[in-house]
């Protein structure tokens, strides 16, 4: 009788460890992706979209495109997606940022598979995911301008938009060259479509035209000759020949005049596209992103050290290689920039996103070749301490993710905000109005808003996309308040001025007494926060009642705490005096146990009710949904309900003003 030999423990997990690290970074950095397109489900139409969709929607696709090409800009494809997007209603463009970041995963994961293939490597599928993945995070977390190069439509389509449409375009050239496709239809193929994707952005439409053409000479020197050569150099050249067609569209474009009022000297041109590309990558990497520069160095290192310098067939170029992507980065900056360095001096910071990708990359690629400079590691225990950091590393994207998803509220309000301001516009145009008053709303990441100029070209190409003759916007509760309102709060109060019933029906009473609950929480959240003192000993709760008494606020009949107050979850009342935004009841009493005793008896001097007005409000609120004929029967009458709404605001006004 033999027995089987069982694999050791230590065995299985050195086997089946680097798996796990793998697909661990894999999922974290999914997830990162993942709160990023959720994000994006809260942009609204904004500044130059209000132009783009109302030529798209009032005129047809072609005669759009040629009224913005002759009038605006020499960007001859940007209103393709504006016209897409404009199909799904206002709030289409809302699943922009979700689809662009889920495509660019495809386009990235496609084209390294397509390089994996051609250089005959040997990552796996789940290395090729995490890589991709890894690649779009580290670019998103690094832009420049996040929020205008993924977020804002006008700036996406010219952004990041043709970036993933060139990724998928190189992705098929590298496929179509593989496997030796027919050379002429093809041909033509590759340049109607590097032609349509050249015509969203001039800088975009510099990196094919540049890329195109360094393929075109890897092909030329380093293939071998034969019918494969040919077809490959016929499809690399009708994609160059394009992308120079493209540039000469946007360089005779009529507007460029109006652009382009003193173009530099030829010295002075060629000054800036020799000193822009340092300023980007000492600026980018030194001042502003030094702890992500470093991390995508050392996660990108770590992958192809750990993982495959053991498999490398030690590439005879290494070295050449290693030593000379930097220079054709640099030169591809260089030719990125000119547009830019011709027309407008140094690019605006939404400008830099494709060069944000290009260095990611870059630095990805100086990291597995200087993985495969080294010699292996044959003992486990330093290997075992590099797998530790790179499962370290899996935290970080966790660490981005929840800091945006802390940034979500504020603009989720916002979103609720614009939905009913937009409702308001199309019912008033609907019933005749054309000179519309709206609640203004703060502009945010330098967009400009709606303002009270009816002349301003944002107001005017509102009016013409609502079909109203003017429309103009202030803030309402700025003025109520006298004071200056945090941005967060402004778009709660904001909403509640929008839902404000104008008939004797209050139709939004349960979503009037919800806003009301939201803008007591910031407030309560954020006076805890400026003005808090160290947190006491002892009950938090039995603290709350004695502070509460000794201010002299309006407590019940039986001089304690209402039910709806002192029913507060004691972890979240807790977790509200370490400072976090929980809900309505914690956070109040989070806020009077930390606030000094003298503030607390100046706001019953002024609000000797608020306590009743906080605890009124959670009651009509309860858990958020019930209906508004619920509300409205429990409140009383719409007078009551406007009684309670002022009883609020002079809470808010009066902590404001602490």
């Amino acid at each position: 009788m033999t027995l089987e030999k069982t694999p050791m423990p230590s065995k299985i997990i050195e086997k089946k460890l680097p798996q796990i690290v793998i697909y661990l970074n894999a999922l974290t950095t999914s997830i990162a992706l993942a709160i990023y397109a959720y994000f994006g489900l809260f942009s609204r139409l904004m500044g130059d979209d209000y132009c783009h969709h109302y030529l798209v929607k009032n005129k047809s696709f072609f005669d759009a495109v040629q009224h913005h090409y002759l009038t605006f800009s020499n960007r001859y494809m940007i209103l393709a997606i504006p016209y897409l997007t404009e199909k799904f209603g206002p709030r289409g463009q809302s699943f922009l940022p979700a689809i662009t970041i889920i495509l660019w995963l495809i386009a990235l994961y496609w084209l390294i598979k397509e390089l994996h293939i051609a250089f005959k490597t040997e990552w796996n599928k789940p290395t090729l995911f995490l890589l991709s993945s890894l690649l779009i995070f580290l670019t998103i977390l690094q832009a420049p301008a996040r929020f205008q190069s993924i977020y804002w439509e006008a700036s996406s389509i010219n952004r990041l938009v043709p970036l993933v449409l060139a990724i998928f375009l190189f992705a098929s050239l590298l496929r179509h060259i593989r496997k030796e496709t027919q050379r002429y239809s093809w041909s033509l193929f590759y340049f109607i479509i590097t032609f349509l994707i050249g015509g969203f952005d001039e800088m975009n439409d510099t990196f094919i035209f540049a890329i195109s053409f360094l393929v075109f000479l890897g092909i030329f020197f380093w293939m071998s000759r034969g019918e494969k050569r040919i077809s490959a150099l016929w499809l690399t050249g009708s994609i160059f020949i394009a992308s120079l067609l493209s540039m000469l569209v946007m360089v005779v474009a009529p507007h460029n005049s109006a652009r382009i009022t003193h173009p530099p000297s030829f010295f002075v041109f060629l000054e800036r596209i020799l000193t822009y590309p340092k300023n980007f990558i000492l600026d980018s990497t030194l001042t502003v992103f030094p702890l992500p520069t470093a991390l995508s160095l050392f996660v990108a290192f770590l992958i192809f050290f750990l993982f495959y310098s053991s498999k490398r067939k030690s590439p005879k170029y290494t070295w050449t290689i290693f030593l000379s992507t930097p220079l054709i980065f640099y030169a591809l900056l260089m030719v990125n920039f000119a547009p830019s360095a011709y027309a407008q001096a140094y690019p605006a910071d939404r400008a830099l996103f494709g060069a944000r990708f290009l260095m990611t990359l870059m630095l990805f690629l100086e990291s597995a070749l200087f993985a495969f400079l080294l010699p292996p590691i044959k003992s486990k225990y330093p290997r075992c301490i590099l797998l530790f950091f790179l499962a370290i590393f899996s935290l970080y994207p966790l660490r981005a993710a929840w800091q945006t998803l802390n940034t979500v509220e504020s603009y989720r309000q916002r979103s609720i905000a614009w939905d009913l301001r937009d409702d308001k516009i199309r019912s008033d145009v609907a019933n005749g109005e054309r000179d519309i008053h709206v609640q203004e709303f703060d502009s945010i990441h330098i967009i400009k808003e709606l303002d009270s100029e009816p002349n301003h070209w944002v107001n005017r190409c509102a009016a013409y996309y609502y079909g109203a003759n003017t429309i103009s916007a202030d803030l309402n509760y700025e003025k109520y308040f006298g004071l200056s309102v945090p941005s967060e709060l402004a778009q709660v109060l904001l909403r509640i001025e929008l839902l404000w019933p104008q008939s004797n029906e209050p139709k939004n009473s349960a979503a009037l007494v919800n806003a009301l609950a939201s803008a007591l929480q910031i407030i309560f959240y954020r006076t805890a926060v400026e003005l808090q003192q160290p947190l006491p000993s002892g009950d938090p709760k039995k603290n709350a009642l004695s502070k509460v008494r000794d201010a002299r606020l309006q407590l019940n009949e039986e001089s304690e705490l209402p039910v709806s107050i002192v029913s507060v979850k004691q972890s979240n009342l807790e977790s509200a005096l370490y400072g976090n935004y929980v809900t309505l009841g914690a956070n109040y009493l989070a806020m009077v146990i930390l606030l000094p005793d003298e503030i607390l008896t100046y706001i019953s001097s002024q609000a000797n009710n608020s306590l009743m007005v906080v605890a009124k409000v959670i009651e009509l609120r309860g858990h958020g949904n019930k209906s508004s004929a619920r509300v409205l029967n429990e409140i009383g009458n719409l007078q009551d309900l406007k009684v309670l709404k002022e009883s609020c605001y002079q809470i808010i006004k009066l902590l404001l003003g602490l």
